[in-house]
């Protein structure tokens, strides 16, 4: 990046990550961002111990403690912001109102900071290919069309694997445009090592666009230089990973996940149609922006081939692996979480795409695209997408029955349902009457003012299938209520809000004042 561009992505960076706090939910860490979370508490006192068995996301290791099966670098990321937690809080003022919205803010800070560096990443890679502007705009087309917007409100590890997959591609696509520093290998290796400590599913894709690059860029000097840089660049990162693998399961080499792996058993093209197609959890329906992403890389084929190969290199691998999980839904979540890793990558070719479109049927076409896109992220981030989830099978077991989960391949461990089983989790999936799109609209539409259940179960989405007077997900939807962290400030936790407001404040500010100044050195 020249210098020229970096206070740009500095300024993007800076409003992004203003914006998604001052937006952020209210809700604390709970299942998988739960279990991340845990393990920075731990290490807050010198230790990598959990509290909470929930096989297979954390089990016992050799000596008797519970892990977490997640990589270290997402709950990394958490330890700053809760070190601020702690300094301000002790244990015992924890169930103090400002305690806890204190530990709701402070939660959300490195998932915020980390989508606000996807889309600064986007954004570098899209100036070296367009104009500022169409950068700018298919950066916030990403920001807040596509699925990284609602993963920036809630402490989940996606975030944090979408900024360094795309740290990744941003280094790739230097290097197969032709710049084969020493440096440039380092900051590779660098961001590949986060990559695997992010997620080591995600090593398929280094692997792919490591070798595609290696195939594109040919030079064998080239070549020295940069796997010489990768591997300084990247060995601190493989020496945390083997460290933590072998403090938690006594070995380098087991990354904990043995039973999850024992899940590998779908169909490629099922768990393909799932994660992109299905109703309840298609990338498709939940990031319909990605399509014009992936004209835009069809269309940039001809001018910028060694990209397209790139981008493909890196996001294919992993994708493949998620189709053949029987659990590729990763429920409870909000759409393919999963897929967040690809959003980004797959949205390189946008800025150059959007700057020749000439055709005015088109334009508007692709502003009815990201309408509805904006419009599908604002539905996902209204509510916890728990509260769906929980309430919809509740409807789903009094309409269709309870399911025979004897057989499932999670198992059901006396807690009344499987979690992630095809089990319980077919209805949000595959069934239309059920998909939280349609289902957060409803909620919306009839919970929030306060409609009686009585009044709202007359136009529930199901209601298209059965004339049945569902009572049972009744307290649930009494429960819902909107997901913004400004409605939980009140006079006890006033202090935390002005602090947190100022906070955002100021880096929205900045990073508007340096888009302004570099806008009038332009004109």
């Amino acid at each position: 990046m020249t210098v020229r561009r970096l206070p740009l992505a500095i300024a993007v960076w800076c409003v992004l990550a203003g914006v998604f706090l001052v937006v952020t939910g209210r809700e604390r860490p709970y299942g998988d961002a739960r279990i991340v979370y845990e393990v920075a508490d731990a290490m807050e006192h010198g230790s990598i111990a959990i509290k909470t068995a929930w096989e297979p996301m954390s089990h016992k290791g050799p000596d008797g403690k519970v892990y977490s099966q997640y990589a270290l670098l997402p709950s990394l990321a958490q330890v700053p912001a809760r070190l601020v937690y702690s300094g301000v809080w002790s244990k015992r003022e924890s169930d103090k109102p400002a305690a806890k919205l204190t530990l709701v803010l402070t939660s959300h800070v490195s998932t915020a900071f980390a989508a606000a560096l996807t889309c600064a990443l986007l954004f570098a890679v899209g100036a070296r290919l367009a104009r500022r502007r169409a950068a700018l705009v298919a950066t916030a087309m990403v920001a807040f069309g596509s699925l990284v917007f609602v993963y920036a409100r809630y402490p989940m590890s996606e975030a944090v694997q979408a900024a360094c997959v795309m740290g990744l591609v941003y280094e790739l696509v230097r290097i197969v445009r032709g710049e084969h520093a020493l440096r440039r290998g380092i900051a590779l290796g660098a961001w590949a090592g986060a990559v695997v400590n992010a997620k080591s599913v995600l090593l398929l894709g280094v692997a792919g666009g490591v070798i595609a690059a290696a195939i594109l860029v040919r030079e064998r000097a080239a070549l020295k230089r940069l796997a010489l840089g990768a591997v300084l660049g990247g060995l601190p990162w493989l020496l945390m990973l083997l460290a933590y693998n072998h403090a938690r399961w006594g070995s380098p080499f087991d990354t904990g996940y043995g039973e999850t792996l024992g899940l590998m058993r779908e169909s490629i093209p099922t768990g393909l149609l799932g994660l992109l197609l299905s109703p309840g959890k298609g990338l498709l329906w939940f990031s319909p922006v990605i399509l014009l992403s992936v004209i835009a890389l069809a269309r940039g084929w001809r001018d910028h081939r060694a990209l397209v190969i790139v981008v493909l290199a890196v996001v294919v691998p992993p994708l493949v692996f998620y189709a053949r999980f029987l659990s590729w839904s990763g429920d409870y979540c909000w759409g393919p979480r999963y897929l967040v890793y690809a959003i980004a990558p797959l949205s390189i070719l946008l800025a150059p795409w959007l700057e020749q479109l000439a055709c005015r049927v088109r334009r508007w076409l692709v502003r009815v695209v990201v309408a509805a896109s904006v419009v599908v992220q604002l539905l996902g981030a209204s509510l916890f997408w728990d509260h769906w989830i929980r309430l919809s099978r509740e409807a789903r077991l009094e309409w269709l029955g309870n399911p025979n989960r004897r057989g499932a391949a999670i198992a059901e461990a006396g807690r009344g349902h499987c979690d992630s089983c095809f089990e319980d989790m077919y209805g949000h999936q595959w069934l239309p009457p059920f998909s939280p799109i349609a289902g957060h609209a409803w909620l919306l539409a009839h919970a929030l003012p306060g409609d009686s259940w009585e009044d709202a179960r007359a136009s529930a989405p199901w209601g298209r299938y059965t004339t049945l007077p569902l009572t049972r997900a009744r307290s649930i939807y009494e429960a819902v209520r909107f997901d913004w962290w400004a409605l939980d400030a009140s006079g006890d936790t006033a202090t935390v809000a002005i602090v947190y407001v100022v906070f955002a404040g100021a880096l929205l500010a900045t990073g508007l004042v340096v888009l302004r100044r570099r806008r009038e050195e332009e004109a």
